[in-house]
């Protein structure tokens, strides 16, 4: 059987991207399901008197359908690495924003937990320096269209640089097990 390299860039605006061991077969690159949520947010008091409300938006994760993207993997655990990048707040970060990576960073060790997968932990400069990632977004989307030309589909435009980090951090962590690192 052959193995697949699971790589996950995990904010909200991140992706995955499942490497088969064969070079014969394509990666495939999905962006993090996400949902976004109206709420009602309390503004400035009028003239009149009365709190105007305004609504704001916000993006969170899909868990319903993070667990069905999973769900293949869920069958076949013994032949699947995953990877994660590590998140960690950053000193610019709002306590809110934080607090938010946080619960993202939880919920995806609750999905490996709760289903057996294993998996490993990077630190972005550990595993980017590795593969000669820069903070570069641009960067990122070359060296992973040139790995992998048969997925350029998936990095065309500028903001897809999650989906190529999220595929070369599948690539190393393959490496890493096939001793190519």
């Amino acid at each position: 059987k052959s193995r697949m390299f699971v790589g996950i860039d995990p904010g909200v605006t991140g992706a995955v991207a499942f490497l088969p061991d064969s070079r014969e077969l394509s990666p495939i690159i999905v962006d993090i399901p996400i949902i976004t949520l109206k709420t009602k947010m309390p503004n400035k008091v009028g003239k009149d008197g009365k709190t105007k409300l305004r609504y704001k938006t916000r993006s969170t994760f899909d868990y319903t359908q993070i667990v069905k993207l999973f769900d293949p993997v869920i069958d076949h655990v013994k032949i699947v690495n995953v990877g994660i990048e590590r998140m960690n707040p950053r000193f610019k970060d709002t306590p809110l924003t934080a607090f938010t990576l946080g619960i993202g960073y939880g919920a995806w060790m609750m999905l490996f937990g709760c289903f057996g997968i294993v998996f490993e932990e990077f630190q972005p400069q550990t595993w980017k320096a590795a593969m000669a990632l820069t903070d570069d977004k641009t960067k990122s989307l070359q060296i992973g269209r040139r790995l992998f030309p048969s997925a350029y589909e998936f990095m065309r435009a500028k903001s897809d640089h999650n989906r190529a980090e999220a595929l070369v951090l599948a690539e190393y962590l393959r490496r890493k097990h096939t001793g190519g690192v």
